[in-house]
């Protein structure tokens, strides 16, 4: 008697295991993500890679949804297909809600809903499944990288130094080009004003200056802001690697930027005859181009993220994938409101009572887990008691029962 209710109270404990096994097994078996990137304009598509991802319920589908950091905009990346348990989806200029706008200049959090099958809906209607939030303490740096620098900008940090790496690699071919001696120094001299900016040591605004003012040197050094998102989530891994790498790739731009001057200043401004300058000036030319698409300087056939190769453009990409939203199963945490302080009363004339002592309150209670802690434990007390009441009846019978 004994070993048969010991296993009906076994499998009655593993049935309700069960569901609770299930479902860390699917959390555990999902992995997303959702990379931005470029399309027709600066950050504005992006891309759905996710593994493991059960079908959703019978007649519905799984929408993606990109939210402001004040939660009061909310764009739909469209329907996913889920095929074999997996999902590739882009949002782009060939989507029907496609605006053009920056995502990672208005947008921070993203969810995934399931919604009615066919509804295309305007605003998330039915139960978040997925999420992720960008460290919002991280994303104001990513977004000075990207598109919000200077504030009020369309354009970032990187997204400047690579423009204006291209106006000077423009003037040294001007310059490369130009059929007499005095052209080709004018527009070296513009090289160099690009290069440097307004506050550089080298700069001649006689011979006017074609560049923003700031100078490549500027918005290289300015790569630091990637090291200042990193700074305010140390544990987040995803943002510290591309950091890095930004760092990395941000730092090969300014090199050969700052070698593209030193050779103009070197070989070129003091350079009496037109052809040799101007094979100096196609070689200041490809430097520059090194600066913003990098140079295979190990010569394996790929520009690597490594010191010497890797240039601006990838500085750029890297700065998108600190902002790679990494899916996690369920519904984004609900904030805790602030609460609003009440203005303190002006005591009056009146006199008033002394008060009474307050009685201690405890310890503070409150985390929305122990609700859930309590019915589990009164589940095993249930459970424990059930089974130990069979067992004690079982074991008065065989006490009673004659040899």
């Amino acid at each position: 008697m004994k070993p048969r209710i010991i296993a009906l109270l076994a499998l009655f404990s593993l049935l309700l295991a069960l569901p609770v096994s299930t479902v860390l097994a699917q959390e555990a078996d999902f992995g997303g993500t959702a990379v931005i990137g470029d399309d027709q304009g600066l950050s504005d598509a992006i891309t759905f890679t996710m593994a493991n991802v059960p079908e959703p319920s019978s007649g519905t589908e799984l929408v993606g949804w990109l939210i402001s950091d004040d939660g009061n905009t909310k764009l739909s990346t469209g329907p996913m297909t889920i095929a074999g348990g997996a999902v590739a989806h882009t949002f782009d200029s060939g989507s029907s809600r496609y605006t053009g706008e920056s995502l990672i200049t208005n947008y921070s959090l993203l969810v995934i809903t399931e919604e009615t099958a066919g509804a295309d809906p305007s605003a998330p209607a039915g139960p978040a499944v997925y999420h992720y939030q960008i460290p919002i303490s991280a994303v104001t740096h990513i977004r000075h990288l990207l598109s919000a620098w200077p504030g009020g900008s369309d354009a970032g940090i990187l997204t400047n130094l690579q423009e204006q790496l291209k106006t000077a690699r423009a003037h040294a071919d001007l310059s490369r080009l130009s059929g007499t001696l005095d052209g080709l120094k004018t527009h070296a001299h513009h090289v160099i004003n690009i290069i440097e900016g307004e506050s550089g040591g080298n700069f001649d605004g006689s011979f006017g200056n074609p560049g923003d003012g700031i100078g490549v040197l500027t918005h290289a050094d300015d790569r630091k802001h990637a090291g200042f998102a990193a700074g305010t989530v140390p544990d987040d891994a995803v943002v510290n690697m591309h950091a890095e790498l930004v760092d990395v790739a941000g730092a090969n731009a300014n090199n050969f930027a700052v070698l593209a001057r030193d050779r103009i200043l070197e070989f070129v401004l003091a350079e009496t005859d037109l052809a040799t300058a101007s094979r100096h000036m196609a070689n200041v030319s490809g430097v520059l181009s090194n600066a913003l698409t990098g140079l295979d300087a190990n010569g394996n056939g790929t520009k690597e993220l490594i010191a010497g190769e890797a240039g601006a453009d990838v500085a750029y990409t890297q700065a998108q994938l600190m902002a790679t939203y990494t899916l996690q199963v369920g519904a984004p945490p609900t904030p805790t409101p602030t609460p609003v302080p009440t203005a303190t009363p002006v005591p009056t004339a009146v006199p008033t009572p002394e008060p009474t002592a307050t009685p201690d309150p405890g310890p503070e209670t409150g985390d929305a887990s122990v609700p859930a802690l309590a019915q589990l434990a009164l589940l095993l007390a249930g459970v424990m008691l059930i089974g130990g009441g069979f067992v004690f009846v079982a074991s008065r019978k065989d006490e009673t029962t004659p040899a």
